[in-house]
């Protein structure tokens, strides 16, 4: 059996972007697009572009470009965004709060199933209508639910302990907020999203790149 190649984390960016950009544009259907008018938008090269949409198979025309509506399934179909995901939240912080909030709202596939946390105040009320567990409670709870995506979203202080239970569970991915890399199995898909390091290459883009 052929084993599947693996996607640049870059080009799934990318194409997570522009189905973005797809969505928020509201065309209608039978309208096109071409990989110019993409560029324009993103700031991104055309040949890039239409390499990323070659991933999707022959789905534009030469000299024509890609009709919106296809395009757009293709995108979701390749992302697994025609799937529902189911997703759970560790740590109700402020952080947590919003990340809840924000998806309980948004028209997306992704839906919070379980929060955790160790806040004995927290523990047992609910936020959002989605009831709150203790963390102990991972293991047994998520071993008889498929939940696909866990967000992290605990100080640093608190992730070891955390990360063990979710090495040992069926989680597929994680997607971390706190300041440290977690060191996982190759099983795992892992993204992290540090502030600091964004601000820390902002300041340095301003200081570089933004000269007058």
């Amino acid at each position: 059996m052929k084993k599947k190649s693996k996607i640049s984390e870059l080009v799934l960016e990318r194409l997570a972007l522009y189905h973005r950009l797809l969505t928020k544009m509201h065309f209608k259907n039978g309208d096109i697009i071409d990989s110019e008018t993409f560029a324009q938008y993103l700031s991104l090269d055309a040949s890039l572009i239409r390499r990323d949409l070659s991933i999707l198979g022959s789905i534009g025309r030469r000299g024509k470009g890609y009709e919106t509506t296809r395009l757009i399934e293709c995108i979701q179909d390749f992302l697994g965004k025609d799937i529902r995901k189911n997703v759970a939240v560790i740590g109700l912080g402020n952080i947590g709060k919003a990340i809840v909030r924000f998806l309980c709202s948004e028209d997306a596939p992704y839906s919070v199933n379980y929060i955790f946390d160790v806040n004995p105040e927290l523990v047992g009320n609910s936020f959002k209508g989605i009831k709150i567990y203790h963390i102990n409670e991972f293991t047994p709870l998520t071993s008889t639910d498929t939940i696909d995506f866990v967000i992290l979203t605990l100080p640093v202080y608190a992730i070891q302990n955390v990360n063990n239970i979710i090495i040992n569970s069926n989680i597929k991915g994680i997607l971390n907020f706190a300041p440290i890399h977690l060191n996982l199995p190759q099983n795992i898909a892992y993204r992290e999203i540090d502030v600091i390091k964004e601000l820390d290459t902002l300041s340095g883009l301003i200081k570089h790149n933004n000269s007058k």
